[in-house]
């Protein structure tokens, strides 16, 4: 039996129709993922850990969901590490190890209206929203101090 092009195109768009609803639910979680994590990130960058504890409870619980993704249980692990901090210092130096994964995890989702952001001095690379340079991990410091990448 000989399969025609009507019949392949017909299954292709089958295929992307059955998967909207789950896009659309995935774009949902990416979008609150990503607002919990830049949220800390504006945090750090305003030399505060006031609410920080509280956001990264939001995103652990949110990158749990994400079963079987190793994005997401290093997003998930991350936000615990820096939740716990008790200081600007610590959470800062958490911060790196939820910002890899956040990254690894934004190239993946490809979440538009990011930068990727490298200081060396940190060393380290985090993701915010576009516009100025605003550098967690040395705060008004060294706000502006940062390559996007």
């Amino acid at each position: 039996m000989s399969i025609t092009k009507r019949q392949i195109i017909s299954a292709a768009l089958t295929s992307v129709l059955l998967t909207l609803p789950q896009i659309s639910i995935a774009a949902g979680a990416n979008k609150e993922i990503l607002g919990s994590y830049l949220a800390i990130q504006e945090k750090l960058a305003a030399d505060t850990i006031e609410g920080v504890s509280s956001v990264s409870k939001e995103l652990a619980a949110q990158a749990a969901k994400g079963k079987g993704s190793a994005a997401l249980a290093k997003i998930e692990k991350g936000a615990r590490a820096v939740g716990s901090a008790k200081s600007v210092k610590a959470a800062r130096q958490e911060f790196k190890a939820l910002s890899d994964a956040m990254i690894e995890w934004n190239r993946q989702a490809k979440n538009p209206g990011t930068d990727e952001v490298y200081c060396s001095m940190a060393p380290g690379s985090w993701l915010q929203k576009s516009g100025p340079v605003a550098n967690p991990y040395y705060g008004k410091q060294m706000l502006r101090c940062g390559e996007k990448r």
